[in-house]
């Protein structure tokens, strides 16, 4: 566990097909890649807002564990952030 993460009881965790985030132990949203449909970074650059193809979005913070392997994934799955990671 990074330094950073360390106070945090969230995580994405990514699996082939997509991903999930957690907090508290609680399953709070997941997708598949191939739902997401476009990508935005809020103003201070720290959350990473996945909108889906059924128009809700599923905020991923950078301080969750797990962030810098789900950057890595979308990179590889998302067109829209390759390069970006």
């Amino acid at each position: 566990m990074s330094e950073k993460n360390s106070h945090v009881t969230g995580r994405v965790v990514v699996v082939g097909a997509g991903f999930g985030v957690w907090h508290d132990g609680r399953h709070l949203a997941s997708a598949r890649w191939s739902d997401v449909r476009a990508i935005r970074m809020d103003d201070e650059g720290r959350t990473t807002m996945l909108l889906l193809r059924d128009d809700t979005g599923i905020p991923v913070a950078d301080d969750l564990m797990g962030y810098d392997m789900f950057l890595l994934a979308a990179e590889e799955a998302l067109p829209g952030m390759r390069g970006a990671a």
